[in-house]
């Protein structure tokens, strides 16, 4: 499983980032507080929901992302954000 695409259009100070990555390794690089930590937290909540709250390091913004990400699982790409989290597309799971 990997992440396609990520578009976040809203979570706390975060202005909208949208990206598509390419097949192999992606970086995502910024000065200190450019948001890159509060992105990975956005991405959690988008993927996991309520479950994301033991991996999330800004706890204090307590909103969910406005936004989607699009997963790629054995060629077929699932689009998951706001109200559709991995648990809820079978076959589609994270093991901590």
């Amino acid at each position: 499983m990997r992440i396609n695409e990520v578009f976040i259009q809203r979570y706390g100070p975060l202005h909208p980032f949208h990206a598509k990555f390419k097949k192999n390794i992606s970086i995502v690089f910024g000065p200190g507080g450019s948001g890159k930590t509060l992105t990975i937290d956005a991405v959690l909540k988008m993927l996991l929901g309520e479950d994301a709250k033991e991996y999330i390091r800004h706890d204090e913004i307590d909103e969910t992302p406005a936004g989607y990400l699009v997963i790629e699982k054995d060629g077929k790409e699932y689009k998951i954000g706001e109200e559709k989290h991995l648990q809820d597309i079978p076959g589609l799971e994270i093991d901590p």
